[in-house]
């Protein structure tokens, strides 16, 4: 192997271990090293680094609790087409602790710099930015409420030539949802594979061109189903629910007891049992959440023994 080769990919083991377990000091000293050794980075080390600073701040699901924000209540200043400079430490060993000190938008501005900071280095090197690379910057853009360069950055992905795929369109219906655009977001997922829809939009913007050739995922109704059980939409959240397992899609674990959880907060008996027998039609797994949760709902919601969800098993 050639030895330039084999130190890139001495380099990329330790991004991913950084990466893994969101060291950003480590991540810090891997391309400080790289920068003093001379060594080209290749753009998918350059996504690695991205991946690490973009996770940084806490993901999961959390961001979706400020989806139910009303766009009035949100900072005016937050979309400003400018980030302010922020005050950071160039001692590396500080920014792990920046990073667990920080909470909120600050938090995510941080992070923003952080993956701009590689995203211009794909031009410095003469690398071409992948799906990935959109991928990350919309997820960070998002978060960072960012939401008009958000958009704007769609319009730069479709004139590299690579066009949508089913991540770019999933951070592109967050960052609408974040925005408090739950219709914007609708007209996305609506669009998704349908060729009609999709010209028809096009006559108007030419940012919705090409979603006729992605494909639906399991990922794109979990994010409306926690929006709207989040927003104490139940029904609504049904019916991509059920849409979901009508395609023969299967949600993560988590959607699962989610959509149990929130309906037996609810008392919402009706769409309880439909939700199990949803589950136990497309043979979901059971967790041991899910089954803490039909267990005691069905001691305390008066179910009768012939209406009992775990039946369906």
């Amino acid at each position: 192997m050639d030895p330039r080769e084999r130190r890139v990919q001495h380099y990329g083991a330790a991004a991913r271990g950084c990466k893994r377990f969101k060291l950003i000091a480590g991540i810090n000293a891997v391309r400080e090293e790289m920068l003093r050794n001379s060594v080209a980075p290749t753009a998918k080390l350059l996504n690695n680094f991205m991946a690490c600073y973009a996770t940084a701040a806490p993901q999961s699901m959390s961001y979706m609790e400020e989806v139910v924000t009303r766009p009035e209540q949100q900072d005016a200043a937050s979309d400003s087409e400018s980030l302010e400079p922020l005050a950071l430490s160039n001692n590396e060993a500080d920014d792990d602790a920046l990073f667990a000190n920080l909470s909120g938008i600050r938090l995510h501005q941080v992070a923003l710099e952080r993956v701009m900071s590689v995203w211009n280095e794909f031009a410095r090197q003469g690398l071409t930015p992948t799906h990935e690379t959109y991928t990350l910057m919309l997820q960070a853009l998002s978060n960072a409420r960012k939401f008009t360069q958000g958009e704007r950055l769609i319009s730069e992905l479709l004139a590299s030539g690579l066009g949508h795929n089913q991540d770019t369109v999933y951070q592109w219906i967050r960052l609408r949802m974040l925005r408090g655009d739950i219709k914007g977001a609708l007209c996305l997922f609506r669009a998704i594979g349908n060729t009609e829809r999709c010209e028809q939009l096009a006559r108007n913007s030419s940012l919705y061109r090409g979603l006729q050739k992605v494909s639906l995922e399991p990922k794109h109704f979990a994010i409306f189903i926690h929006r709207y059980l989040s927003s104490e939409e139940p029904d609504k959240a049904m019916r991509f629910f059920c849409a979901m397992h009508e395609l023969g899609f299967r949600g993560q674990p988590w959607i699962y007891s989610l959509m149990l959880n929130t309906l037996a907060n609810a008392d919402r008996r009706d769409l309880f049992v439909e939700t199990m027998k949803r589950m136990a039609a497309s043979k979901i797994p059971l967790s041991n959440e899910v089954m803490r949760v039909v267990r005691e709902y069905s001691q305390t919601s008066g179910l009768t023994r012939g209406s009992d969800p775990r039946k369906h098993w």
